[in-house]
C-alpha cells in the first residue's frame, strides 16, 4: 500500500496543481492572451468539474469492477491532451474544449479512482491510506502556487501548461501503470462489516451526505482561486498574498498528520463535526478586524479544517453503504458535489466582485451549513 499511496500522491499532487489550480496563478496571462474575461478564465474550471460530474458514476462502476489501472492511465493520458490543447488555445473555443478534455481527465485520475484504488488495496487500514494519500494532496498548493508561478515568470503560461503536459505523459501515466491495481489482482473488498449497509433511513443519510458534499464543495472549490485576490483586497501586496495563501497546504498537512496518529481514537463522526466547526470559525476574525495576522488565521484554521474533513468525507460513504459498492456511491455522490464545485468559482468570484466583506459573509455560511450537515449525519453513520 504505501508504493501505491506515495505515486498517487505524487501523481494527484502534479493532477490537481495543473488543473484546478491553474487560473489562481495563470489567470490573469490566460485572459490578457486569450482577450477574454477573467470570470471565463476561472469559468473553466467550471467546465471541468461538469465534465466531471457527468462521467462519474460510470467512472466509479467501472473502478469498483478493478478498473482502476485503466482508468488512471487514461485520465493521464486525457489530461496531458488538454494541457497540449489549453497551450495552444487562441481564443474561446480552443480553450472550451481543454477545459472539457481537462474535466474527463480529471474523472478518470482525479477523483473517483485514487481513492478507490487505495481502499481495494489497504483493507482493514482503509482510513489510513486515504489519510496518508490526502496528507500528500494537501501540499498542493503550497508546491504549485510558488512553482506555477515561476514557470509563468520564465516560460510564460503557455510553456507552463506544456510542461505540465509532458509531466503527465513522461511521470504521471508510468507510475499509474506501475503502481495501480490490476483489473483482477486488487484485494478484494471484505463483506460489510456488521452495521454497515443496515440503515434505518438510508435515503436520509445520503441526502445529508449529499448536503455536507456539495456545501463543502461550494466552499472549497472556489475559496483557494480566490485566496490571493481576497488577500490584496485586505490590503495585503501581491508578494505577502502569494506567501500567506501557501500556508494552506502545510495546514492541511498539519490536520492529515494528526489523523494519522490520533486517528485510531477519535471516531470518523467526530473528526467529521470538528473539521466542520473550523470552516466557519476560519473566517470570523477577518470580518471582525482585516490585516495580515487574521488572513493568516483564516488560512491555517481554514486549512486545518478542510485537510481532516476530506478523510472524514472519503471514509463516510463507506461507513454508511459498505465497501463493495464504494466506487459506486463515490461516483453517485460525485453528481451532486460536482455541480456545486463548478458553480463555486463563479459564484465566489461574483462575492468577491461585490467586495471582500460579501465573500467573507458568503464562506461563513457555507461553513455553517456544513457543520449542520455534518453534525444531522453523524446520527445515521454505524460505527
Amino acid at each position: 500500500m504505501k508504493r501505491l499511496v506515495i505515486a498517487l500522491g505524487f501523481t494527484q499532487l502534479l493532477g490537481w496543481g495543473s488543473t484546478f489550480y491553474l487560473p489562481a496563478t495563470l489567470g490573469d496571462a490566460m485572459a490578457a492572451s486569450l482577450s477574454l474575461p477573467r470570470e471565463v478564465i476561472v469559468g473553466g474550471v467550471t467546465m471541468m468539474v461538469v465534465a466531471g460530474a457527468i462521467a462519474s458514476p460510470v467512472v466509479g462502476r467501472i473502478a469498483d469492477r478493478g478498473g482502476a489501472r485503466v482508468l488512471l492511465a487514461g485520465g493521464s493520458v486525457l489530461l496531458a491532451m488538454g494541457l497540449g490543447v489549453l497551450s495552444q488555445a487562441q481564443g474561446l473555443a480552443g480553450f472550451v474544449i481543454a477545459w472539457l478534455l481537462l474535466g474527463l481527465g480529471g474523472a478518470l485520475a482525479l477523483s473517483v479512482t485514487p481513492n478507490v484504488a487505495v481502499i481495494q488495496v489497504a483493507g482493514d487500514n482503509a482510513r489510513a491510506g486515504v489519510a496518508a494519500l490526502s496528507l500528500t494532496v494537501g501540499m498542493t498548493s503550497t508546491v504549485c502556487f510558488p512553482v506555477t508561478a515561476w514557470m509563468e515568470g520564465t516560460i510564460g503560461w503557455r510553456g507552463a501548461c506544456l510542461v505540465f503536459a509532458a509531466l503527465q505523459l513522461l511521470v504521471a501515466l508510468p507510475l499509474h501503470l506501475w503502481v495501480a491495481p490490476r483489473r483482477g489482482a486488487a484485494r478484494p473488498l471484505l463483506q460489510a462489516r456488521r452495521g454497515e449497509a443496515t440503515l434505518a433511513r438510508p435515503v436520509l443519510a445520503f441526502i445529508l451526505l449529499a448536503a455536507t458534499y456539495s456545501l463543502f464543495s461550494l466552499l472549497s472549490w472556489g475559496i483557494p482561486i480566490q485566496m490571493i485576490p481576497l488577500f490584496e483586497g485586505m490590503g495585503m501586496g501581491h508578494v505577502a498574498a502569494v506567501a500567506i495563501a501557501a500556508l494552506f497546504g502545510p495546514a492541511q498537512v498539519a490536520s492529515r498528520i494528526g489523523d494519522l496518529v490520533f486517528g485510531r481514537r477519535i471516531r470518523v463522526t467526530t473528526l467529521g463535526i470538528i473539521s466542520a466547526a473550523l470552516l466557519p470559525l476560519a473566517f470570523v476574525p477577518a470580518l471582525i478586524a482585516p490585516g495580515m495576522m487574521t488572513a493568516i488565521l483564516l488560512v491555517v484554521l481554514y486549512g486545518l479544517g478542510a485537510g481532516t474533513i476530506t478523510v472524514a468525507r472519503a471514509m463516510l460513504p463507506m461507513l454508511l453503504f459498505g465497501r463493495q459498492a464504494y466506487g459506486l456511491w463515490l461516483g453517485r455522490l460525485a453528481v451532486p458535489s460536482q455541480v456545486a464545485s463548478a458553480i463555486s468559482p463563479v459564484l465566489l468570484a461574483a462575492a468577491y466582485g461585490a467586495g471582500t466583506d460579501v465573500l467573507l459573509w458568503l464562506c461563513l455560511a457555507l461553513g455553517l451549513g456544513v457543520l449542520a450537515a455534518m453534525v444531522a449525519l453523524a446520527r445515521h453513520v454505524p460505527e
